[in-house]
């Protein structure tokens, strides 16, 4: 493979190249993660390039042409250059609520005001709505289906309905089963909203989104208000 052509070409250019896999030490491999990083390769690719070297040793051990792997000193490298995650903010989201039908505008709306992820929002049901209280439950449960539902951490919630939320739910035709659904009256697919979202990003020249944004959008918001 490509990267053990890498390793190849970084042993012969050593001063003192190792003419057998035995010689081939900690310290070399060390020094090869220096050399793929000076060449402005990304952590994860000389990773990459350490795991496929391992696995050649281990070979070499296993059909005995080597006793103990180098590796076993030898660490990866730590992976920590995360993203930030992406959020919306208020202007863009009013833009992409523009774009939308009415259907998808409320779920978009809900997401975006309520930080609720995409599975609690497909499988809420009435029962879980109390508009007196303004209040959203999260909860596991046995859906009107029959079919039992368990919130992603397992923990039940409460989420408080803002002005926005409360009216969106409140002019819905009130029932036994979803509180969303799709044209069809059945429970909602996350294809079909999230190409018709996805596409009024594109229109709008906005990057980087997709529905999950909303959560990250709402977490944000709230931390900018205090």
């Amino acid at each position: 493979t490509k990267s053990l052509t890498y390793f190849t070409e970084f042993l012969n250019s050593l001063p003192d190249p190792p003419v057998y896999l035995s010689e081939i030490t900690p310290s070399i491999l060390e020094e090869f993660k220096l050399h793929r990083l000076r060449q402005g390769k990304k952590k994860k690719t000389v990773n990459n390039d350490l795991s496929t070297i391992r696995r050649f040793l281990n070979l070499a051990i296993k059909r005995g042409y080597l006793d103990v792997s180098p590796f076993q000193k030898v660490e990866m490298l730590k992976l920590t250059d995360r993203k930030i995650p992406r959020f919306l903010t208020k202007e863009e989201l009013q833009k992409i609520y523009s774009q939308l039908r009415d259907e998808d505008r409320d779920i978009v709306q809900v997401l975006a005001n309520t930080g609720m992820r995409w599975g609690e929002l497909r499988h809420l049901e009435w029962s879980d709505i109390d508009l007196e209280k303004r209040v959203i439950k999260i909860r596991k449960k046995v859906l009107h289906t029959g079919r039992q539902w368990l919130p992603k951490t397992g923990q039940d919630r409460d989420i408080p309905m803002n002005d926005t939320v409360y009216d969106i739910i409140s002019k819905r035709k009130k029932g036994k089963g979803f509180v969303f659904t799709s044209d069809q009256g059945n429970m909602l697919h996350m294809n079909h909203v999230r190409e018709r979202f996805q596409e009024a990003c594109r229109k709008l020249g906005i990057e980087n989104v997709t529905l999950h944004t909303l959560r990250h959008t709402f977490c944000s918001h709230l931390v900018m208000a205090g």
